[in-house]
């Protein structure tokens, strides 16, 4: 069976999939997300502004993960651009690559759907094309 095959008749699977391990995701980077908040918290003053960077860089991510179950398009631009600047910019190379690919999974699981050419657009989609994977959009 080739790989087209396989995405087109498992399109919906897979997308389900990217949505669950966006919930998974939300709480994971959502816990880590809380402890750096605790920088706000010294009664200091304000943090170093990478701190604040970081944070809304970090925000933004779990941002593009709640958006990711409604509008996949939008949230897999955000999470992939969101956990870039978050995960290269802060964290050593060798660590950064594994939790951006980790954290991107959604998206690419996405990208594996439009690869296969099931991504349509609202157009499309209302000229009749029947797609299984339109309706979980």
């Amino acid at each position: 069976m080739k790989i087209d095959e396989f995405v087109t008749r498992h399109s919906d699977r897979i997308l389900i999939a990217g949505k669950v391990f966006s919930v998974f995701l939300v709480f994971f980077w959502g816990a880590f997300f809380l402890e750096h908040l605790s920088w706000f918290t010294t009664g200091k003053g304000l943090p170093p502004v990478s701190v604040i960077l970081s944070i809304i860089f970090h925000g933004t991510m779990l941002t593009g993960y709640i958006v990711f179950l409604f509008k996949c398009k939008y949230g897999s631009y955000v999470i992939l651009v969101s956990a870039a600047l978050f995960f290269f910019i802060y964290i050593p190379l060798t660590t950064a690559v594994f939790y951006f690919l980790i954290s991107s999974v959604p998206a690419f699981l996405w990208s594996i759907i439009c690869y296969a050419g099931l991504c349509v657009t609202k157009r499309q989609n209302q000229e009749g094309n029947n797609n299984p994977v339109n309706n979980l959009r």
